[in-house]
């Protein structure tokens, strides 16, 4: 995956306030002129989880092997992997993908 696979990328010289400010998402949300109800963020720290659910954002957290000791109780879903041991999307992706 490169940068080219996005619409935007919005980073910190883009914002005021850094995580867990959820300032980059309302950006974000505003240059897609995207409802936040109508997105998922995908983080792996809890001040990224604190960004994107102070922005109103559904967050699935994937923590990695930095983060896995992090409090992560704001997420909507905490999961190793996006993906099951049968390389499927989690049920819990695909459903909210498919509201």
């Amino acid at each position: 995956m490169s940068r080219d696979d996005f619409d935007i990328i919005i980073g910190k010289e883009k914002v005021q306030r850094g995580k867990p400010s959820p300032e980059a998402y309302q950006i974000a949300l505003s240059i897609l002129d995207l409802p936040a109800q109508f997105c998922i963020a995908i983080e792996d720290t809890a001040n990224s989880v604190m960004s994107a659910k102070r922005a109103g954002i559904y967050t699935i957290a994937t923590p990695g092997a930095l983060t896995l000791g992090q409090d992560l109780w704001q997420a909507d879903v905490v999961a190793r992997s996006l993906i099951d041991n049968e390389d499927r999307l989690l049920p819990e992706l695909l459903e909210r993908l498919r509201k």
